[in-house]
């Protein structure tokens, strides 16, 4: 009984790591989506987040 739970247990490690990847990326395409779909996203605004090695001007 007990090797049967560590190995659920060590299982489920893996997978809540896996389980909060999908979340995080989950959420942040939801909030995409619906800021596009508002009319409120800004492409460039997203640019400079993304990508600030290259607007070094914009702190």
């Amino acid at each position: 009984m007990k090797k049967g739970l560590a190995v659920i247990f060590g299982v489920y490690r893996f997978m809540s790591m896996a389980i909060a990847t999908c979340n995080t990326i989950g959420n942040s395409v939801a909030t995409v989506v619906v800021a596009r779909w508002s009319g409120k996203f800004d492409a460039e605004v997203a640019r400079r987040h993304l990508y600030p090695e290259r607007y070094p001007d914009v702190a």
